[in-house]
């Protein structure tokens, strides 16, 4: 009967210990992910395996492909560009940070400019203008011509980084404007540089 009741005893202490380690491994996890969440939704760096801050618009172009669908209230920076091979239109905002860039370019690994920034106090505007033009229903790629048969033509695209880090591409590219853009395109883009050119006004 004593040994039983050791067995019994023994097994119950056991569990209790299993089960309390258990539970702390959990609240650990917890507090990880929150930190975690609460770094990317406060604009705190974040690094990738090369120790690049894909956080940094300098560095967007070395930010992870979205494999899935966000929401757009999750967007963080928006570039997009379009243009001929003579003269192009460029914009860079932070959405996060209320920033709008003025006269940037984009470089091999991502934003560039020489002409500073300045703050805005309504870059929600710019998801509301995402949201009204259905942009996550457009294709990821219109063009359909091979850019090595041409000399001169039209591009664009549209470059959005979420709050994970993460970015979708939506681009054309060829000799026919009308044949490369989805149908509502010019109505976003009108809509886009109006909003960027009313605050660029007089800066």
């Amino acid at each position: 009967m004593k040994k039983i009741f050791c067995f019994l005893f023994i097994l119950t202490l056991c569990l209790t210990v299993i089960g309390c380690q258990e539970s702390t491994k959990k609240n650990a996890d917890d507090l990880t992910n929150q930190q975690n969440k609460d770094e990317v939704m406060s604009g705190n760096e974040g690094k990738d395996m090369n120790g690049i801050d894909i956080y940094d618009f300098a560095f967007i172009k070395m930010a992870p492909k979205s494999k899935g669908k966000h929401s757009l209230k999750e967007v963080i920076k928006v570039f997009f560009s379009e243009g001929g091979f003579s003269s192009g239109n460029t914009i860079a905002i932070d959405v996060a940070n209320n920033i709008l860039y003025k006269n940037p370019s984009m470089d091999p690994q991502g934003l560039s400019t020489n002409d500073g920034t300045i703050k805005i106090n309504d870059s929600e505007n710019v998801i509301n203008i995402l949201e009204k033009h259905n942009i996550q229903e457009w294709k990821h790629n219109y063009t359909f011509e091979n850019p090595n048969s041409y000399e001169d033509g039209y591009s664009w695209m549209l470059r959005l980084q979420y709050e994970d880090g993460t970015v979708q591409e939506y681009h054309g590219e060829g000799t026919r404007k009308n044949k490369i853009i989805p149908k509502n395109f010019d109505d976003f883009a009108i809509e886009l540089n109006g909003f960027v050119n009313e605050r660029l006004e007089g800066k």
